[in-house]
C-alpha cells in the first residue's frame, strides 16, 4: 500500500478542513517521478510536416494538460521535424525525440526535455563524495523541477526531482552547471560544503506572454487587440498597500492623476469614468482594497474596443482583469511578506502661511486702514479685539504693544503635535500565504492583516482580509475551481477635533494656544463672544464654552466595511477540442458608519442653544438635550451566472481556430439607510422624538446669533436600487501558420436602465480585428518578432441615474405646506440606450537583438456618440433640463512602450523601460444648459470644440489708478465688473487633465541586491495658480498666504505685477471675480515625480541553510522622493486643489519610507 507524503497529507487536510461539506477527496500517492503506468493514459494526434519542434510541443500541450520545460542552450526547438501518429501520449513523445538524441520524463503536469547523455543518476548507486541540494526560482521562491545539473569534470549528469531536489556525485573543487528553460545558466564550485541551495534567475529572453481576458486564455502572438499585461515578478518588490498603486508608471495609457485612474482618455460626461475590474474571471463590485497584492499573478489590461468589447456595456473606459494565485501540484508551502510604511509629517513652509508675527502685522495694518465696529454677540478675533479696545481707549498704546508681542511671539505647532499627533504616520500590513496539493486537489490560501496609524493620534483602522481558491480535478473531463474571498475594515476613534487641520493655523490663528504655561487648557471660540456665552449663561442655558482639548473625546467615529465573495467554475471536456464552463459568482457587501456627538459636544450644545426659545419667560428647547447619533447603513447583493462554449482546433498543423460563445446574466441590489436621532442615550439605546413639522421652516426668535435657527435633517431616509443585465456574447479568431491571426467578437446585453424603447434592443457592441507577423529571425537575424496589427469595434457605457422607469427622492419636510413631501429626482426615459464607443486601434510590436529591446507603438482613435448628458428642455413638462442620449466626444492618441537590456554580464544585469502616451479629447457635439460666464470660470466645464475639463479665464488688464482689477472684453475694451463679460469674452486656459504622461524605470540587479527607480511624467495641462486674496473688510482671523499682503497701498503700485487688489471695506463678487480668474494666474501643471526607489537584497543561502527558512527577503522603498514643477510659484500640482476661483495649495506628499520582509518556509 502506497503512503501519502507527510507534506501532501497536510495541504489535503488544510483544504478538507475547510471545505469539508465538498465532500470526500481522493488523494493519489505519487513518488520523485512519474513514469509507465503511473501516468493518465492521454491520446495525442499529430500530423506535422517539417514544422519546428517548439510547434509540436506547443500542440501536444494545447491537446493535453501538460507543459514542457527545456533549457534553449541544450534543446534546439527551432529543429524542423515530421510526425504523423495518433497514440498515447507517452508513444508520441517516444517517437517524436528518440531520433533526435533527446528524452523525457513526466513530472507532475510537466514533460522535461533533455539530452539523452544526460542521464539521471540511480538512487541504489553507492557514491562516496555526495552533493546534495535544492533548485529555486529566484524570482518567486518556486522548487524547480528538471534542472539538468552535470559536472564540468566528470561525464555526471541528473536532473532535479519534482521538490527541486538533487544529488550528485562531485569533488571538492570541481564545477557544477545548473540548466534550466527561461533561465540562466549557472556555474558553481563546489567547497566542503554538500548541502547547496541554488537559485537560478530569469534568462534575459522571455517566453511567449499569456494574456488573461477574464473570459479566455489566449497567446500573445495571436492578439490583435491592445493587451498590456503585468506580471507578479513586475511589482514583486513593490511594498504599497493597494495593487493600482504598484501599477502607475508600468502600462503606456494608464495615467493616475490625482488618484484618478483612466484608461486612454475620459469617454463620458454623466457615466461611469472608472475602469471595470474583472477578478478571476467575473466583474468585481467589491473594493479592490479586499485583494491583498501578495496574491496577484498578473495584471492584464485591455485598452481597446476588440481586447475590450467582449464585456459590452460597461467596456468603454478599459478592462483591467486581476489573476490571484492558484494552488499546484506541489508540496505544501508557506510564505510570509510584511511591511511597515513611515510618513513624516508635511513641510509646513509649503503652505506659504504668515507666521504669527506677519499675520498679528497684517491684521493692525488692516485694522488702522479701516476698523469698523466691534460686531456685538459675535466672536473678534483676539488680535483684533485688542485693536478695538485701544480705539476705544480701554487699555494704552504701550499695553497694546505689549499683549500684541506675546501674540507674535507664540506658535502652537509643537503643541498640536505633543497632543493630537502621531509622528510619523504608521501602516503596517502582514500577509500569510499556504499553497500546494496532490494530483487531484490544489488549495492556495492566504491571511492578510493591515493597520493604518495615521498623523491624528487618537485615529486607526484596520482590514483583515482571506483568499481560498481550491482546484478539484475529479476527472479528466470535469475541473471544478471553488473560491472564497472576503474582507473587514474597521474603524473606532474619537473624532472631536482635528490636529492636521489645526497645525498649520489654517483653521484658527497660529498665535491661539492649547495650554497657557502652567498645562491649563485655554478656550478657543467658536462663532460666539464671551458676552454672548455669559448672558446664555445667564439665561439658564447650556454653556457653549470649546475647549480643544477636551472636545476630541466629546465626538465618536465608527465604521465597518465588510466583503464576501463566492465564485464557483465547472469546466466540462465534452469531446476533443470543445469544452463549457459554468460560472457563478455571488457577492455580499455590507457598509456601516456611526457618527456619535456626546450630549456635552460643543456641536449638540450650540444645536440645543440656537434653536432654543423663550417664551412667556420660559425656556423651549426645540432640539431636546441628550446625545445625536448619524448611522449609515448599506448593502450591496449581486451575483453573476454564465454559460460558455469554448471550442480549440488545429487543422492541417497550420489552421487554428478559436471560439467562444456564452450567456450571461448579472444583477446588483444596494440599499442604504441613513438615520439621525437626538436625544439619544448609547448605553439605553433611547432618543428623543422631533417635532419635524415645527422644524420643516426656519424658526426665528432663537437665542442664536440673528435669531434664527434652520433644521438639518442630516439627508435621513432610504435608497434602493437594482440594476439586472442580461447578455449574449462570443469571440472567434483563426490563425494561419502562426503568422496571420484574425479575430472577431460581438456582444448583446439589455438591462433594465435601458432598452424599453425597441428601436434601441438588441443593438450589438462588436469588434474585428488582425494581426500579421512581418518578419522574424528566419527572415532577419536581429529581428526576434515584428508584427503589425489593426483592431476596429464598438464599447458602451451606462450612466446608473436615469432610465426607462421614476426616480423619487424625499424631501422631508416642506415648510410651505407644512408636511412630509418627495420630488421627482429624474422623469422616466424609455428612449435613453448606451452610449457607444467606437475604436480604431493600429499598433506594431517589435523584439529585436534577441530581445535586447522590444516594445510597441500604438495609434488609437475614440469617437464616442450618443453621451448621456443633462439637455435643456421643455419647462412646461416640468423639468428644465432632462438626461437624455445627446453629444459626441472624441479621444485621440499614440502610446510607446519600449524596454531594454542595457547591460547583461555574469553577475550583474541593467533593464530600462520607457512608457509614453499622449491624449488629445474633444466635445464635438454638446449643449451647455448654461451659457454664462461665470459658469466657465468657476471650474473645469464643458464646451463644444472644446476638450472635456476645459479652463477660462478673463482676459486680464491689470490694476487701475486705484489698486481695483480690470480686464479686457473681446474686442479689448477695459471692464471693471464681471458683470460686464460674456462667454465669448473670456479666453481658453488650457485643459486640467494632463494629456501627456511618460515613465521612466530602471532597474540593476547584482547578485542578490537589486535597484530600482521609476520617474513619471504629466503635462501638457494647467491650473489656476494661488493668489493673494481680495481683501473686503477687517474679519480675518486665521493665518493667510504670504501674497495677500502684497496688496496696493499707493498709487503707482499697480505697476508691480506681484501686487493684489487694494483692500476695500466692501466690494461686490463681480468686482473680485475679474481678480480671481484673471489669466495671469494660471500655471504650467507639468511635473517630473522620482516616485520612488526599491533597494531589496535576498540573503545567501548559506546564511539560513540551518534554519526552516528557504528564502529570505528584505525590501526598503522611498516614495516621494523628488519632484521638479514647471510653474514659478512651486506648486505641487499633484496637492493643488480645486480648479473654482478658490484653489487651494492643498498639503504636499511627503517622503515616506516602507521596510519589508518576505520569508519562504
Amino acid at each position: 500500500m502506497n503512503r501519502i507524503p507527510l507534506r501532501q497529507l497536510t495541504g489535503l487536510l488544510v483544504g478538507f478542513i475547510l471545505l469539508c461539506c465538498m465532500g470526500d477527496l481522493q488523494a493519489i500517492p505519487r513518488g520523485k517521478m512519474f513514469s509507465g503506468s503511473e501516468q493518465r493514459v492521454l491520446q495525442v494526434e499529430l500530423h506535422m510536416k517539417d514544422q519546428p519542434l517548439k510547434s509540436v510541443f506547443n500542440e501536444i500541450q494545447r491537446q493535453t494538460d501538460y507543459t514542457f520545460v527545456y533549457n534553449n542552450s541544450l534543446v534546439d526547438v527551432n529543429r524542423k521535424v515530421s510526425i504523423d501518429v495518433k497514440a498515447d501520449l507517452k508513444e508520441v513523445l517516444h517517437q517524436l525525440l528518440s531520433g533526435l538524441k533527446l528524452s523525457f520524463q513526466i513530472i507532475g503536469e510537466q514533460i522535461i526535455i533533455s539530452p539523452s547523455s544526460f542521464k539521471t543518476k540511480s538512487p541504489q548507486e553507492e557514491e562516496k563524495n555526495w552533493v546534495r541540494g535544492v533548485v529555486y526560482s529566484e524570482s518567486d521562491g518556486s522548487p524547480l523541477p528538471g534542472v539538468v545539473i552535470r559536472s564540468k569534470t566528470t561525464p555526471a549528469a541528473v536532473t532535479t526531482d519534482v521538490d527541486g531536489r538533487f544529488e550528485i556525485e562531485e569533488a571538492v573543487g570541481g564545477i557544477l552547471v545548473f540548466s534550466f528553460l527561461g533561465m540562466e545558466t549557472l556555474e558553481v564550485q563546489i567547497d566542503d560544503e554538500s548541502e547547496l541551495v541554488i537559485r537560478l534567475k530569469e534568462e534575459l529572453t522571455e517566453l511567449d506572454e499569456v494574456i488573461v481576458t477574464g473570459y479566455q486564455t489566449i497567446s500573445r502572438e495571436r492578439a490583435a487587440g491592445s493587451f498590456t499585461v503585468i506580471n507578479q515578478k513586475d511589482i514583486q518588490h513593490k511594498l504599497q498597500t493597494g495593487i493600482m498603486n504598484r501599477l502607475e508608471g508600468m502600462v503606456a495609457g494608464l495615467t493616475s492623476y490625482k488618484g484618478k485612474l483612466q484608461i486612454r482618455g475620459t469617454s463620458t460626461i454623466s457615466g461611469n469614468e472608472t475602469p471595470l475590474y474583472v477578478v478571476d474571471g467575473v466583474p468585481y463590485e467589491g473594493s479592490l482594497e479586499a485583494i491583498n497584492p501578495s496574491d496577484i499573478v498578473n495584471v492584464t489590461l485591455l485598452k481597446d474596443a476588440s481586447a475590450a468589447s467582449i464585456y459590452g456595456a460597461r467596456s468603454a473606459n478599459g478592462v483591467i482583469v486581476i489573476t490571484t494565485r492558484s494552488g499546484a501540484d506541489a508540496p505544501t508551502r508557506v510564505s510570509y511578506n510584511g511591511s511597515i510604511k513611515l510618513t513624516p509629517l508635511p513641510d509646513t513652509d509649503y503652505y506659504n502661511l504668515m507666521s504669527s508675527s506677519e499675520f498679528v502685522d497684517f491684521q493692525q495694518e488692516l485694522f488702522n486702514l479701516n476698523p469698523g465696529t466691534r460686531p456685538a454677540g459675535y466672536y473678534v478675533n483676539e488680535v483684533r479685539d485688542l485693536l478695538f479696545d485701544r480705539k476705544e481707549n480701554l487699555i494704552s498704546e504701550e499695553e497694546l504693544e505689549k499683549q500684541l508681542n506675546v501674540y507674535r511671539e507664540r506658535d502652537r505647532r509643537q503643541q498640536v503635535i505633543d497632543e493630537f499627533l502621531r509622528v510619523p504616520a504608521i501602516v503596517h500590513q502582514h500577509n500569510l500565504s499556504v499553497y500546494g496539493g496532490v494530483k487531484k486537489y490544489n488549495y492556495a490560501l492566504s491571511f492578510n492583516y493591515m493597520k493604518n496609524l495615521p498623523y491624528e493620534k487618537a485615529q486607526s483602522d484596520e482590514r483583515i482580509g482571506f483568499n481560498l481558491k481550491n482546484t478539484f480535478h475529479f476527472f479528466d473531463w470535469l475541473k471544478a475551481d471553488l473560491g472564497v474571498l472576503g474582507s473587514l475594515k474597521r474603524a473606532d476613534y474619537d473624532n472631536g477635533f482635528s490636529g492636521m487641520s489645526v497645525l498649520t493655523g489654517s483653521s484658527k490663528a497660529s498665535y491661539l494656544l492649547l495650554k497657557d504655561e502652567e498645562g491649563n487648557q485655554l478656550p478657543w471660540y467658536q462663532a460666539k463672544s464671551q458676552g454672548e456665552l455669559d448672558r446664555l449663561n445667564g439665561l439658564g442655558l447650556l454653556d457653549e464654552s470649546y475647549y480643544p482639548l477636551e472636545e476630541l473625546h466629546k465626538q465618536r467615529y465608527e465604521s465597518k466595511d465588510s466583503y464576501l465573495n463566492l465564485n464557483l467554475n465547472l469546466n466540462l471536456k465534452i469531446i476533443e477540442g470543445l469544452t463549457l464552463d459554468l460560472r457563478y459568482q455571488q457577492d455580499f457587501g455590507f457598509v456601516y458608519t456611526k457618527n456619535l456627538y456626546d450630549k456635552d459636544s460643543w456641536f449638540v450644545r450650540n444645536m440645543v442653544n440656537n434653536a432654543t426659545q423663550i417664551i412667556d419667560n420660559e425656556i423651549v428647547q426645540n432640539i431636546p438635550v441628550g446625545g445625536q447619533i448619524i448611522e449609515n447603513r448599506g448593502d450591496r447583493d449581486s451575483y453573476t451566472l454564465r454559460g460558455q462554449l469554448n471550442f480549440n482546433k488545429v487543422y492541417k498543423d497550420k489552421h487554428s481556430i478559436s471560439v467562444i460563445a456564452g450567456a450571461e446574466r448579472r444583477a446588483v441590489k444596494n440599499s442604504s439607510t441613513k438615520t439621525y436621532k437626538v436625544g439619544y442615550d448609547d448605553h439605553s439605546l433611547s432618543y428623543k422624538v422631533l417635532d419635524e413639522k415645527l422644524l420643516g421652516k426656519t424658526l426665528t426668535g432663537t437665542e442664536a446669533l440673528g435669531g434664527q435657527f434652520t433644521y438639518n435633517s442630516q439627508g435621513q431616509g432610504f435608497h434602493f436600487v437594482e440594476n439586472r443585465y442580461v447578455s449574449f456574447y462570443g469571440n472567434a479568431s483563426y490563425t494561419f501558420d502562426d503568422k496571420l491571426s484574425l479575430t472577431a467578437s460581438m456582444r448583446i446585453d439589455q438591462s433594465n436602465l435601458f432598452g424599453t424603447d425597441p428601436k434601441y434592443q438588441y443593438r450589438p457592441l462588436w469588434s474585428v480585428g488582425a494581426q500579421y507577423r512581418l518578419l522574424g529571425p528566419e527572415q532577419v537575424s536581429w529581428i526576434d518578432r515584428l508584427a503589425f496589427r489593426a483592431t476596429y469595434g464598438i464599447n458602451g457605457n451606462v450612466a446608473k441615474m436615469s432610465g426607462p422607469f421614476l426616480t423619487v427622492s424625499d424631501g422631508g419636510v416642506n415648510g410651505w405646506i407644512n408636511d412630509y413631501s418627495s420630488y421627482v429626482t429624474y422623469p422616466p426615459n424609455s428612449g435613453l440606450r448606451w452610449e457607444k464607443t467606437a475604436v480604431v486601434n493600429i499598433g506594431v510590436d517589435f523584439d529585436l537583438l534577441q530581445s535586447r529591446l522590444g516594445g510597441s507603438i500604438e495609434f488609437y482613435n475614440k469617437n464616442t456618440t450618443d453621451l448621456l448628458y443633462n439637455k435643456t428642455g421643455d419647462p412646461t413638462y416640468g423639468w428644465n433640463s432632462l438626461m437624455v442620449n445627446y453629444g459626441d466626444m472624441y479621444n485621440r492618441g499614440v502610446e510607446i512602450h519600449l524596454n531594454t537590456v542595457n547591460i547583461a554580464v555574469k553577475d550583474f544585469v541593467w533593464k530600462s523601460m520607457l512608457n509614453f502616451s499622449y491624449n488629445k479629447n474633444k466635445l464635438t457635439r454638446i449643449e451647455n444648459t448654461r451659457n454664462d460666464a461665470i459658469y466657465y470660470v468657476n471650474g473645469g466645464q464643458i464646451r463644444e470644440g472644446r476638450p472635456m475639463n476645459s479652463l477660462y479665464s478673463v482676459r486680464w488688464a491689470g490694476l487701475d489708478e486705484q489698486g481695483q482689477p480690470q480686464a479686457y472684453d473681446k474686442d479689448g475694451n477695459i471692464v471693471k465688473s464681471f458683470a460686464d463679460l460674456k462667454t465669448e469674452d473670456l479666453v481658453y486656459s488650457g485643459v486640467t487633465t494632463p494629456p501627456y504622461a511618460a515613465s521612466l524605470s530602471n532597474s540593476l540587479q547584482y547578485k542578490g541586491i537589486s535597484l530600482s527607480l521609476l520617474f513619471t511624467y504629466y503635462g501638457g495641462h494647467v491650473m489656476r495658480g494661488v493668489f493673494g486674496q481680495y481683501l473686503v473688510g477687517t474679519g480675518y482671523s486665521t493665518n493667510m498666504d504670504k501674497l495677500s499682503a502684497n496688496f496696493w497701498r499707493k498709487p503707482g503700485d499697480e505697476n508691480n505685477p506681484e501686487t493684489t487688489p487694494a483692500f476695500k471695506q466692501s466690494a461686490n463678487a463681480n468686482i473680485q471675480n475679474l481678480w480671481k480668474a484673471a489669466d495671469k494666474h494660471i500655471q504650467k501643471a507639468d511635473y517630473i515625480k522620482l516616485n520612488e526607489i526599491i533597494l531589496a537584497y535576498q540573503l545567501p543561502a548559506k546564511w539560513i541553510k540551518n534554519t526552516f527558512i528557504k528564502e529570505m527577503n528584505m525590501t526598503f522603498q522611498v516614495q516621494n522622493v523628488w519632484k521638479w514643477v514647471a510653474n514659478d510659484q512651486g506648486l505641487d500640482p499633484e496637492a493643488w486643489t480645486g480648479i473654482t476661483l478658490s484653489p487651494s495649495r492643498g498639503e504636499k506628499e511627503p517622503v515616506n519610507y516602507t521596510f519589508g520582509l518576505a520569508l519562504h518556509f
